[in-house]
Protein backbone atom coordinates (compact mmCIF):
# COMPACT_ATOMS: atom_id res chain seq x y z
CA UNK A 1 0.00 0.00 0.00
CA UNK A 2 1.33 3.45 -0.89
CA UNK A 3 1.29 6.28 1.62
CA UNK A 4 2.04 9.87 0.68
CA UNK A 5 3.56 12.01 3.41
CA UNK A 6 4.65 15.66 3.43
CA UNK A 7 7.40 16.65 5.85
CA UNK A 8 7.31 20.29 6.90
CA UNK A 9 10.90 21.04 7.85
CA UNK A 10 12.35 24.28 9.18
CA UNK A 11 13.12 25.49 5.67
CA UNK A 12 12.00 24.87 2.10
CA UNK A 13 15.28 23.07 1.42
CA UNK A 14 14.45 20.48 4.09
CA UNK A 15 10.97 19.68 2.82
CA UNK A 16 10.63 16.31 1.18
CA UNK A 17 7.60 14.66 -0.41
CA UNK A 18 7.83 10.93 0.20
CA UNK A 19 5.92 7.97 -1.09
CA UNK A 20 6.18 5.16 1.45
CA UNK A 21 5.05 1.78 0.22
CA UNK A 22 5.29 -1.91 0.92
CA UNK A 23 7.17 -3.52 -1.95
CA UNK A 24 5.72 -6.67 -3.54
CA UNK A 25 8.17 -9.61 -3.23
CA UNK A 26 9.19 -9.40 -6.88
CA UNK A 27 9.83 -5.65 -6.70
CA UNK A 28 11.89 -6.05 -3.54
CA UNK A 29 13.93 -8.86 -5.10
CA UNK A 30 14.63 -6.67 -8.14
CA UNK A 31 16.05 -3.94 -5.88
CA UNK A 32 18.26 -5.98 -3.54
CA UNK A 33 21.34 -4.15 -4.80
CA UNK A 34 19.81 -0.74 -4.08
CA UNK A 35 18.50 -1.88 -0.70
CA UNK A 36 21.91 -3.23 0.32
CA UNK A 37 23.70 -0.05 -0.83
CA UNK A 38 21.22 2.15 1.04
CA UNK A 39 21.64 0.10 4.21
CA UNK A 40 25.43 0.29 4.05
CA UNK A 41 25.33 4.04 3.51
CA UNK A 42 22.88 4.51 6.37
CA UNK A 43 24.85 2.47 8.90
CA UNK A 44 28.43 3.37 8.02
CA UNK A 45 29.70 6.04 10.40
CA UNK A 46 26.28 6.35 12.02
CA UNK A 47 27.33 5.85 15.64
CA UNK A 48 27.13 9.04 17.74
CA UNK A 49 30.03 7.76 19.89
CA UNK A 50 33.11 6.54 17.98
CA UNK A 51 34.88 3.33 18.94
CA UNK A 52 31.96 0.90 18.92
CA UNK A 53 31.99 -2.33 16.89
CA UNK A 54 30.95 -1.79 13.27
CA UNK A 55 27.15 -2.15 12.86
CA UNK A 56 26.04 -5.23 10.96
CA UNK A 57 24.11 -3.03 8.56
CA UNK A 58 27.33 -1.31 7.45
CA UNK A 59 28.37 -4.60 5.84
CA UNK A 60 25.06 -5.41 4.15
CA UNK A 61 25.21 -7.31 0.86
CA UNK A 62 22.63 -8.04 -1.84
CA UNK A 63 22.90 -11.73 -0.93
CA UNK A 64 21.98 -10.93 2.69
CA UNK A 65 18.96 -8.92 1.56
CA UNK A 66 17.85 -11.75 -0.72
CA UNK A 67 18.27 -14.24 2.13
CA UNK A 68 16.05 -12.05 4.31
CA UNK A 69 13.40 -11.95 1.60
CA UNK A 70 13.52 -15.71 1.20
CA UNK A 71 13.15 -15.97 4.97
CA UNK A 72 9.86 -14.10 4.83
CA UNK A 73 10.92 -10.48 5.26
CA UNK A 74 8.69 -7.75 3.83
CA UNK A 75 10.28 -4.48 2.69
CA UNK A 76 8.86 -0.98 3.05
CA UNK A 77 10.50 1.65 0.86
CA UNK A 78 10.52 5.44 1.08
CA UNK A 79 10.91 7.10 -2.32
CA UNK A 80 11.50 10.78 -2.96
CA UNK A 81 9.58 12.79 -5.55
CA UNK A 82 11.96 11.56 -8.26
CA UNK A 83 11.52 7.90 -7.33
CA UNK A 84 14.92 7.53 -5.66
CA UNK A 85 15.15 5.20 -2.68
CA UNK A 86 15.89 7.29 0.43
CA UNK A 87 14.76 4.93 3.18
CA UNK A 88 13.77 1.35 3.85
CA UNK A 89 12.76 -1.00 6.62
CA UNK A 90 12.12 -4.72 6.88
CA UNK A 91 9.55 -6.65 8.83
CA UNK A 92 9.07 -10.31 9.74
CA UNK A 93 6.03 -11.25 11.85
CA UNK A 94 5.55 -7.53 12.60
CA UNK A 95 9.03 -7.18 14.04
CA UNK A 96 10.81 -4.29 12.33
CA UNK A 97 14.51 -4.39 11.44
CA UNK A 98 17.13 -2.65 9.32
CA UNK A 99 15.55 0.80 9.45
CA UNK A 100 17.79 2.70 7.04
CA UNK A 101 17.76 6.34 5.97
CA UNK A 102 20.09 7.78 3.34
CA UNK A 103 22.60 10.15 5.00
CA UNK A 104 21.37 13.00 2.82
CA UNK A 105 17.82 12.56 4.12
CA UNK A 106 18.55 12.32 7.85
CA UNK A 107 16.48 14.59 10.02
CA UNK A 108 13.65 14.91 7.49
CA UNK A 109 11.29 12.39 9.06
CA UNK A 110 11.95 9.42 6.76
CA UNK A 111 12.26 6.89 9.59
CA UNK A 112 9.09 8.14 11.21
CA UNK A 113 7.25 7.90 7.89
CA UNK A 114 8.41 4.30 7.43
CA UNK A 115 7.32 3.31 10.94
CA UNK A 116 3.99 5.08 10.52
CA UNK A 117 3.27 3.17 7.30
CA UNK A 118 4.13 -0.16 8.94
CA UNK A 119 2.05 0.66 12.01
CA UNK A 120 -0.97 1.63 9.91
CA UNK A 121 -0.82 -1.67 8.04
CA UNK A 122 -0.41 -3.51 11.35
CA UNK A 123 -3.43 -1.74 12.84
CA UNK A 124 -5.49 -2.57 9.75
CA UNK A 125 -4.47 -6.22 10.14
CA UNK A 126 -5.47 -6.25 13.80
CA UNK A 127 -1.89 -6.77 15.04
CA UNK A 128 -1.74 -5.96 18.78
CA UNK A 129 1.89 -4.82 18.86
CA UNK A 130 4.79 -4.07 16.53
CA UNK A 131 8.32 -4.53 17.82
CA UNK A 132 11.92 -3.67 16.97
CA UNK A 133 15.37 -4.16 18.47
CA UNK A 134 17.80 -1.34 19.21
CA UNK A 135 21.40 -1.25 20.46
CA UNK A 136 21.66 0.90 23.57
CA UNK A 137 25.28 2.01 23.19
CA UNK A 138 24.46 3.34 19.71
CA UNK A 139 22.02 5.77 21.41
CA UNK A 140 19.10 4.39 19.37
CA UNK A 141 16.39 3.57 21.96
CA UNK A 142 15.58 7.23 22.83
CA UNK A 143 14.73 7.86 19.16
CA UNK A 144 12.08 5.16 19.26
CA UNK A 145 10.94 6.19 22.73
CA UNK A 146 10.07 9.62 21.31
CA UNK A 147 7.81 7.81 18.83
CA UNK A 148 5.91 6.00 21.57
CA UNK A 149 7.86 2.74 21.80
CA UNK A 150 8.48 1.22 25.22
CA UNK A 151 11.01 -1.38 26.39
CA UNK A 152 9.67 -4.92 26.64
CA UNK A 153 12.97 -6.81 26.92
CA UNK A 154 16.56 -5.98 27.89
CA UNK A 155 19.29 -8.36 26.73
CA UNK A 156 23.05 -8.64 26.02
CA UNK A 157 24.08 -8.81 22.36
CA UNK A 158 25.23 -12.36 21.63
CA UNK A 159 28.10 -11.45 19.27
CA UNK A 160 29.38 -8.08 20.55
CA UNK A 161 30.06 -6.55 24.00
CA UNK A 162 26.92 -4.42 23.63
CA UNK A 163 23.41 -4.46 25.06
CA UNK A 164 20.07 -4.29 23.29
CA UNK A 165 16.43 -3.68 24.01
CA UNK A 166 13.34 -4.94 22.29
CA UNK A 167 10.81 -2.13 22.07
CA UNK A 168 7.16 -2.26 21.14
CA UNK A 169 4.02 -0.24 20.76
CA UNK A 170 0.37 -0.72 19.92
CA UNK A 171 0.08 0.39 16.30
CA UNK A 172 -3.28 2.10 16.84
CA UNK A 173 -2.27 4.00 20.00
CA UNK A 174 -1.35 7.70 20.27
CA UNK A 175 2.36 8.50 20.14
CA UNK A 176 3.22 9.30 23.75
CA UNK A 177 6.99 9.66 24.07
CA UNK A 178 8.75 9.09 27.38
CA UNK A 179 12.32 9.72 28.42
CA UNK A 180 12.61 6.42 30.33
CA UNK A 181 10.06 3.93 28.97
CA UNK A 182 11.06 0.95 31.12
CA UNK A 183 9.17 -1.55 33.22
CA UNK A 184 10.72 -3.61 36.00
CA UNK A 185 9.82 -6.85 34.25
CA UNK A 186 11.79 -5.87 31.16
CA UNK A 187 15.13 -5.28 32.91
CA UNK A 188 18.00 -7.69 33.36
CA UNK A 189 18.56 -8.75 37.00
CA UNK A 190 20.57 -6.19 38.96
CA UNK A 191 21.22 -4.75 42.42
CA UNK A 192 22.47 -1.31 41.53
CA UNK A 193 22.12 1.57 39.08
CA UNK A 194 24.87 3.65 37.49
CA UNK A 195 24.11 7.11 36.22
CA UNK A 196 26.45 8.76 33.74
CA UNK A 197 26.29 12.52 34.26
CA UNK A 198 27.80 15.52 32.54
CA UNK A 199 29.04 18.22 34.90
CA UNK A 200 30.35 20.88 32.57
CA UNK A 201 32.97 19.07 30.48
CA UNK A 202 33.50 16.31 33.08
CA UNK A 203 31.91 12.88 32.92
CA UNK A 204 30.67 11.53 36.25
CA UNK A 205 29.70 7.97 37.13
CA UNK A 206 27.50 7.64 40.21
CA UNK A 207 26.55 4.15 41.41
CA UNK A 208 23.76 3.60 43.93
CA UNK A 209 21.87 0.54 45.20
CA UNK A 210 18.35 -0.03 43.94
CA UNK A 211 16.27 -2.03 41.50
CA UNK A 212 14.17 0.85 40.12
CA UNK A 213 16.32 3.05 37.87
CA UNK A 214 13.76 5.87 37.73
CA UNK A 215 13.59 6.06 41.54
CA UNK A 216 17.38 5.97 41.91
CA UNK A 217 17.77 8.72 39.32
CA UNK A 218 15.14 10.86 41.04
CA UNK A 219 17.12 10.55 44.29
CA UNK A 220 20.35 11.49 42.50
CA UNK A 221 18.74 14.61 41.04
CA UNK A 222 18.63 16.23 44.47
CA UNK A 223 22.28 15.42 45.10
CA UNK A 224 23.66 16.49 41.72
CA UNK A 225 21.63 19.50 40.59
CA UNK A 226 22.51 21.07 37.28
CA UNK A 227 23.96 17.91 35.77
CA UNK A 228 22.87 16.30 32.52
CA UNK A 229 22.02 12.62 32.18
CA UNK A 230 24.10 10.96 29.43
CA UNK A 231 23.23 7.35 30.17
CA UNK A 232 22.18 4.70 32.66
CA UNK A 233 23.53 1.22 33.44
CA UNK A 234 22.42 -1.57 35.74
CA UNK A 235 24.99 -3.59 37.67
CA UNK A 236 25.60 -5.89 40.65
CA UNK A 237 27.16 -3.13 42.75
CA UNK A 238 25.03 -2.31 45.78
CA UNK A 239 27.15 0.41 47.43
CA UNK A 240 27.42 4.10 46.70
CA UNK A 241 30.37 5.00 44.50
CA UNK A 242 31.54 8.07 42.59
CA UNK A 243 34.05 8.60 39.78
CA UNK A 244 34.94 11.65 37.68
CA UNK A 245 36.73 11.83 34.33
CA UNK A 246 37.82 15.08 32.64
CA UNK A 247 37.33 13.32 29.32
CA UNK A 248 34.96 12.94 26.43
CA UNK A 249 32.30 10.26 26.71
CA UNK A 250 33.83 8.05 24.02
CA UNK A 251 37.18 8.03 25.84
CA UNK A 252 35.78 6.21 28.88
CA UNK A 253 35.40 2.51 28.06
CA UNK A 254 33.09 1.85 31.02
CA UNK A 255 30.66 4.35 29.50
CA UNK A 256 31.22 3.47 25.85
CA UNK A 257 30.79 -0.29 26.34
CA UNK A 258 30.01 -1.28 29.95
CA UNK A 259 30.15 -5.01 29.21
CA UNK A 260 33.67 -4.64 27.78
CA UNK A 261 34.87 -2.95 30.96
CA UNK A 262 32.93 -4.81 33.67
CA UNK A 263 31.32 -8.19 33.20
CA UNK A 264 28.52 -7.43 35.66
CA UNK A 265 27.50 -4.06 34.20
CA UNK A 266 25.22 -3.61 31.21
CA UNK A 267 23.97 -0.49 29.48
CA UNK A 268 20.34 0.43 30.01
CA UNK A 269 20.02 3.79 28.20
CA UNK A 270 22.20 6.24 26.29
CA UNK A 271 21.40 9.72 25.01
CA UNK A 272 23.34 10.89 21.96
CA UNK A 273 25.90 13.66 22.47
CA UNK A 274 24.13 16.98 22.36
CA UNK A 275 20.83 15.35 23.36
CA UNK A 276 21.55 14.67 27.02
CA UNK A 277 18.68 15.62 29.36
CA UNK A 278 18.58 17.40 32.66
CA UNK A 279 18.74 14.92 35.51
CA UNK A 280 16.17 17.03 37.32
CA UNK A 281 13.54 16.24 34.67
CA UNK A 282 13.95 12.47 34.80
CA UNK A 283 10.87 10.68 36.12
CA UNK A 284 8.80 7.90 34.63
CA UNK A 285 6.12 10.43 33.68
CA UNK A 286 8.21 12.96 31.76
CA UNK A 287 7.38 13.15 28.09
CA UNK A 288 10.21 13.24 25.59
CA UNK A 289 10.58 16.25 23.34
Amino acid sequence: MSRTWQHQGPSTARRAALSVRRLPPGAAAARVGELAALTRAAYQGSDPLPGLPVPDGAQETPAAVMAALRGGATVWAALDSGGALVGSARMVDWEISRVAVHPGARGTGVARALLTAIERDAAAAGVPEVRLNAVIERCLPPRYARLGYHVVRHWPSPDKPLTEVTMGRRPDSPRVGRLLPWSAAALLPHRGVRAWLLDGSDLLCVTAPGADPARVLAEMAARYPGTLLAGVDVCDDSELAFQRWPAARAAVLAHLMPRAATATAVALWRFAPGHEVSLATVTTGVSAT
